[in-house]
């Protein structure tokens, strides 16, 4: 196993974790660095009792710090089979080849089979189809979920977990009557001159199409990997992009103002409010210098 983890230093001013208690930003840490990580990105076997004993932490503290971060839905647990998940590591510690995630078998294996588990094989699978290699890697050993798999009162509400603490099971990627596709359907990304369809996290595809400025396409998609979103904020972020295209900053000088998506996605853009026809706005300057700082990232 690895001796270290990695994190960007973005992690430190996504909008989620600026909003997180002390208590829960450190149990976030512990989770993505801790000796209990292991080689498949964001996915463990954990109890919360041995989590407070390792931060020495009361159990009470340890469930709240838990749960604050269930509800910012940055963490899927199932606490019966003890099964934790973060799905926005797969997006900052992406594997260096195939091998890699060849190497993840046995660990996925020793993973009790249940919702959280059905959920991480859905999302990478996903994630992972940005590679044909990689996915294959992954499909050979983690092809489809098994009817074991399906949702289970175990991951649901405040008492399992999941979600934002509603008693739902989160959305996984289109296809299917479960949201699932079998290995049949799951296809590598396009290649040039090649027919076959590629496989994007969901709602993506929705959201690239509606973007104005078709720039820096997997950056962006890293950006929504990261994200995560679910089908409400899938479709509050497409309100938020027609209003936005409306506006003036977004529609003189033939969009020459319009922000990188991933610049919008990263900054949580959709959240701001538009300024109306007529209005005084510096927000286009704005746009343009943060697309200056940020051209590494695009």
């Amino acid at each position: 196993m690895s001796h270290y983890r990695k994190l960007p230093v973005s992690l430190w001013t996504r909008p989620a974790m600026r909003r997180l208690s002390t208590a829960a930003r450190l149990l976030l840490l512990y989770l993505r660095t801790g000796p209990q990580t292991t080689s498949i990105p964001g996915l463990m076997v954990l109890g919360e009792a041995a989590l407070a004993e390792a931060l020495r932490w009361e159990l009470s503290e340890a469930q709240k710090a838990m749960q604050e971060l269930v509800d910012a839905a940055l963490v899927r647990i199932n606490r019966e089979e003890r099964v934790i998940w973060l799905p926005s590591v797969i997006a900052d510690d992406w594997p260096a080849s195939s091998k890699n995630v060849q190497g993840w078998r046995d660990y996925w294996e020793d993973v009790p089979d249940c919702d959280v588990k059905s959920e991480a094989g859905r999302y990478l699978r996903a994630a992972l189809a940005a590679s044909p290699t990689h996915l294959s890697a992954f499909v050979a050993y983690a092809p489809s979920d098994a009817p074991s798999d399906a949702p289970s009162d175990a991951g649901r509400g405040i008492g399992g977990g999941l979600g934002r603490g509603e008693d739902k099971y989160p959305p996984t990627p289109k296809g299917g009557s479960g949201g699932e596709k079998s290995p049949s359907q799951i296809a590598p990304p396009r290649k040039r001159g090649s027919r076959t369809t590629e496989v994007l996290p969901a709602g993506f595809l929705d959201f690239w199409r509606a973007y104005p400025r078709k720039e820096s396409r997997d950056k962006a998609i890293k950006a929504w990997l990261r994200l995560a979103p679910d089908e409400e904020l899938q479709r509050a972020i497409l309100a938020a992009l027609e209003r936005h295209k409306r506006c003036p900053q977004w529609t003189k000088d033939n969009g020459q103002y319009i922000p990188h998506p991933t610049t919008w996605l990263n900054g949580r853009r959709w959240e701001d409010q538009p300024i109306a026809n007529g209005a005084p706005s510096s927000n286009g300057w704005t746009d343009t210098l943060r697309a200056f700082v940020e051209g590494g990232e695009q």
